[in-house]
Order: C-alpha cells, then structure tokens, then sequence
C-alpha cells in the first residue's frame, strides 16, 4: 500500500495501491509511506521540509499503530498458521517501521520496487554510446573493444558501511555532500561470543580481535552517530546532533567453520534464547575475507586472523591497512613465497619468542610505521591465539628486505627472491594503487566493469586492494584487466566441459578475448606505456609475477581445474604472453578447409567463421563481397553461410 502525505493527511496512491511499487512513484518534493504489512516505511525525498517530515512520521506512525490494511483485505489461502496471522487486526510482533531519505535507500527497501534501477558504473563500448540499434538480436557476437578513456578517468569510491539507512564512511567518520554535514561515529560498547556446539560462550577480553578459521562469532556492536553542524562563522554550532545509540550486529564465520555453528550462530543472533538480549539492530552476516575498514575499526587494536592449517612453530602474518584502526594481520605460509615487497610481514617463532617484522623494499612509509604499531599493541600482551609460549620476554626486531638474518628463512644467501617476484631491485610507482575491471558482454554490449574493492583507502597509496577471489568468484569464462602501473596484465579464465558441450559461450568469449586484447593495448596506449609490459596470463598457471600482486594468494578448489583446462588449451606453467603476439595469433585468416572442419583452430568464433576467410576466398566461396555482405539482411547471411557450409 501507498500513500502520499497531502496537507495533514495520507491519500492513498491509486495506481499502486495493492500493486508492487514503481520508482517512479518517489517524488523528491513528497513524503511518501509504504505499507507492506511487516514493513513500514516513512520516505522522505531530499527537498522535502522539515514540518512535512514531522507530519508524515507521525502519520506513518500511527498507521503502523493502527489495523493492517492488508489484513482486513485478505481472503483465506487453506493455509491454518498463514490465514490465523493474516486475519489478525494487528500486526505481527516482528514487524519494523523505518524513516527513510532520498538516496539512502536500504537494500530492502530497494527490492520491494519492480524497477528500482542496478546503479553499477560500466564503462561501456565507445561505439556503443548514444546508440540504439533496431536490428533484430541473432547468435551472433558483436564484441568490440570497451572505451579505454572512461576506464582510465573511473575513480576508485571509498568504502561507505550502510546500517539503517545511515551511512558510517570507513567507521570513524563521514561527510554527506547532500546535507553538508559530518558525522563522527563511536564505539560504545563491544560484546563477542564464540560458539561452542549449540551455544555462544562469551570471548575473553584478551582475545578481542583475534579470529580462528575454524569459529564463528557474533559480534554486537553499539555505536554512536553524531552530526557535526557547524555556523555561518565557521565555529561549532549550538544546535549539533549529539545522535542515538545504536545497536548492529555481525556474525562472523571462518573459512573452515562447521556448518553446523555457522547456522547456529546466525539463529542465536536473530533469536536469542534470553529475551534480555533480544536488542533490535541489523545482522550482517560475514565470511573470511569480507571485512570492511569499519569492522576494523570497531575494535580497540589490530584484527588477527588466524589459519588452523599452518600448525608450526613458525608463523608468518601479512599486515594491511593504511590507517592505524584499520590494520589486519592474516597468516600466511610460513615460507618465502608469502613475502611481499610492498606490505609489512611478521615472523613469530612461538618457541624462542623472537619475533621479526620484516618490510618490504616497496613498501610505503606510513605503512611501515601502522605496521610497527600494530606489533607494539599485540607483542605488549600477547593472545593465546598467537601460542607464544614464553610472553614474558618476546622481542620484535624490524628488518628490511635485503638485510634479512640466517633465522630469517635463512638469510641472504637462501631466500629465492623470484619466487616471490621481488622488488628489491625494480623501479616502480611506489604511490600507485592497482585497479581492476571486469571485461564482459554479459549487459548485452561488451562493458568494462571496475571491481570496487573492499578495503581502499583514498587518501592513501594502497598496494593490495584485490584478493584472488576477485578473480576466481567471477562468472567463468572471465577477462579481467589488472593495472599495476609498471605493467598490465590480461588474466583469463576457464570453462568446465568439453568441445561439444560448450556450445555459443565459447563462441562469445572468443570474440570478448579479441576485444579485452585490443581493449588492453589501446588503454595502455592512453596511459603512454609500452606495449610490451602487456601480458596475458591462464587462471591455473599464473606466474609469480602475477601473484604478487596480490597480498595472499593461497590454494582454492577452482585451481586445479582452471590449471587442467588451461593445459588442455596448450598453456604452459607460468606462461606469461605478450598481448600483441596474442592478437596477431587470434585474428590472422584461415584457409576454407581448415573452417569447414570440426575441432576448428583455437580461438575462432564459430558464429562467425566468414571473418576468418581472406577477401579471395570469401569472394569465391559466397560470391559477394565482404561489404555487400555486410550489407545483406541477417537471414539472407545465414542462408548464404549455410549452402557454404560456414554455418
């Protein structure tokens, strides 16, 4: 149900009355309340006064006090629990009422619209712009490359954590560029629990920040919003918001959680056994990996986790962040291959307590000095979780790469520095944060999508912004484009199955393949660099070189598929191909024998073999020209290309 506030009353609004809702219902001079029966929402638009935002909550108000329409109006399913709750004058006791505004919009709020629009910024195809094409959609792929200028202009957007409609930035503060104003968020109050079987076992205050990848934990978090306004004179003013306290919730779960706690922990949260706990707030739900700069930030220290598969008494973590209350430690192998020369990493022997924060030659400044915090904060009183045996007297020594002693992986002269693709002795932009888009025909043009990573710091250099699960969580066959300043890297994907079954996929990613190639070079043409830092590297078989790039690259399920279909396509380990010399391969011409004859060579589409052919061989086979081909309408090409054999 819809209603629009007119004077001091709510008419409803006819055309979606008992309809799902359109967006362009939102006005961004009205209030509006929608109704749907455990939801009530009071939606405001951003030009809206203040008296019609008082007057339309406290009308949303009182409908949500009063009888659900939507219940006097319902007729009786067969269905005994459905048809009791529905034909009850009140409401259930689960139901919400929420205050909106103009774009900040929850996402369920969002998804009771029929239409509500998918804001995804796509670089779209430059000759695709401010062009709608009549003709009729066939088998056919069309790829072309992706506009190189709007991917090099694309911005990276900070991270912005949104609960109840309230943006909280990176944790600590935010700027609301429609009102003007700042915010400053506080923690409160912290609780954590860990399960153990069917129940949550409060977390020990030492342990505070510190995860296993064998738990799951819920997490309340209270925090406060304040609004700092300020007057004309630039000095505080008297009217600032001083805000609410506030509840959120998290549930946290490890990469090797059993299932069972997992769904334990999430019932737990939204049903708490004791009704004391039963604090209204928002449940996120997290996995390993998907935590953002303000989960960091709730806590008093540094994030640890912890990997229940390396069991040694050495211990290797990776350090990230660029802001002090956002630092996380995540263990790696204890081997060289997990260093990297542009982050901070800290070698723990639990045994002799000797500890080693080792930097990177790369590695930024302001990163070092919040990595040496971090350590200070977690070496003062150090958690179980770390299994230092002897807390009394374990020392941290800094070291940089190059200058690393024997009980370091054994020094100087045992240390392999290609295996982790060093950068010792490389001259790059150290003030360069890499970017990643993902090359796709799956919006119906081929696109270039930017991957927004999750943790990014704008007003800093962010050397690691992307995992490996950007790459491998993606929709198979994948193109993404990786840019590390010095070099840039087309990464390809895989495709489960065999020739026959693959069926137009195929053909489509070998059409995007030749886009994303000619996408690559045009781009790094843009950015005046040589063609030859240009490479294309398998999913499966990726060098070291590639790798680094990334902060943890550990083993998945999906590699040693990737690895074997990447195989059977002929790629080598660590192959490692100039884009040129691909595209050169990829669109060079074939004689007719060898495009009439089944498998077809690597690479070619089969929807469009015609293109393949030299102009004399086209000419003879169809008898027309390639331009008064192109010219023929869609179903005269198919005919032709079938009496040739072509089809």
């Amino acid at each position: 149900m819809a209603y629009e506030l007119d004077d001091d009353k709510l008419l409803p609004v006819s055309e979606f009355w008992g309809r799902c809702p359109k967006i362009e219902v939102l006005d961004s001079s009205k209030v509006l309340v929608f109704d749907f029966t455990t939801e009530v929402y009071m939606w405001a638009g951003k030009n809206a006064d203040m008296s019609q935002r008082r007057k339309g909550t406290e009308l949303a108000q009182k409908l949500y006090r009063n009888v659900c329409e939507a219940h006097v109006a319902w007729k009786a399913t067969g269905i005994p629990w459905l048809d009791r709750e529905m034909e009850s004058k009140n409401r259930p006791e689960y139901s919400v009422f929420a205050r909106i505004t103009q774009h900040m919009e929850p996402i369920v709020f969002k998804e009771k619209f029929l239409d509500w629009p998918d804001f995804t910024k796509v670089i779209r195809s430059a000759s695709s712009k401010n062009v709608r094409s009549s003709k009729k959609v066939d088998g056919s792929v069309d790829a072309r490359p992706c506009d190189a200028q709007a991917m090099i202009a694309w911005a990276l957007p900070p991270p912005d954590l949104v609960l109840e409609g309230t943006h909280l930035g990176r944790g600590d503060t935010y700027y609301d560029p429609d009102r003007m104003l700042h915010y400053d968020v506080s923690t409160q109050e912290l609780l954590i629990w860990t399960m153990h079987g069917s129940n949550k076992v409060p977390l020990a205050h030492s342990s505070v920040g510190h995860f296993l990848d064998t738990e799951s934990y819920i997490i309340r978090w209270k925090y406060n919003v304040k609004a700092n306004a300020r007057e004309l004179s630039g000095l505080p003013s008297k009217h600032t918001d001083v805000g609410r306290d506030r509840l959120a919730y998290f549930v946290w779960h490890g990469t090797r959680a059993p299932v069972v706690e997992q769904g334990t922990a999430a019932l737990l949260t939204a049903c708490p056994e004791d009704p004391e706990d039963a604090e209204h707030g928002p449940i996120t739900t997290l996995r390993q990996g998907g935590d953002c700069p303000a989960f960091a930030a709730m806590f008093p220290g540094p994030i640890v986790f912890h990997n229940s598969a390396f069991a040694g008494s050495s211990r290797l973590f990776l350090i990230t962040g660029e802001e002090e209350g956002e630092v996380r430690l995540e263990e790696v192998e204890a081997a060289p291959r997990s260093l990297r020369s542009r982050a901070s990493l800290l070698l723990l022997d639990t045994v002799t307590s000797l500890c080693y924060l080792w930097h990177g030659a790369k590695c930024p400044t302001n990163n070092r000095k919040v990595a040496s915090s971090a350590v200070s904060y977690l070496t003062k009183s150090p958690a179980k979780e770390l299994r230092v045996i002897d807390v009394v007297n374990i020392s941290v020594t800094e070291i940089d790469e190059g200058e690393e002693p024997e009980d370091f992986f054994g020094g100087l002269g045992l240390i392999d520095r290609q295996i982790y693709s060093s950068l010792i002795d490389t001259v790059i932009t150290e003030d360069w944060t890499p970017r990643l888009f993902h090359l796709s025909s799956i919006y119906g043009e081929f696109t270039a999508s930017p991957v927004i990573p999750l943790r990014f710091n704008p007003n800093r250099v962010t050397p690691y912004p992307y995992s490996k699960e950007d790459l491998y969580s993606t929709s198979q066959p994948s193109l993404m484009l990786l840019d590390l300043d010095n070099s840039l890297y087309l990464w390809t994907g895989w495709m489960e199955g065999d020739l026959d079954s693959r069926g137009s996929v195929w053909g489509r990613h070998g059409a995007e393949r030749i886009a994303s190639l000619t996408t690559s070079l045009h781009y790094w043409d843009l950015r005046g660099k040589s063609p030859r830092d240009v490479h294309v590297v398998c999913a499966g078989l990726e060098p070291p070189q590639f790798k680094a790039a990334f902060a943890v690259w550990g083993s998945s399920p999906e590699d040693e598929v990737a690895r074997e279909f990447n195989i059977n396509e002929g790629h080598t380990e660590n192959e490692m191909k100039s884009v040129q010399d691909e595209l050169r391969g990829m669109t060079r011409t074939y004689p007719i024998s060898e495009l009439t004859a089944l498998p077809l060579p690597a690479g070619v589409d089969p929807t469009r073999l015609e293109e393949y052919l030299t102009d004399q061989d086209f000419e003879s086979l169809l008898a027309v020209s390639k331009e008064e081909f192109k010219e023929l309408p869609s179903w005269k090409q198919t005919n032709l290309k079938k009496k040739t054999g072509l089809f």
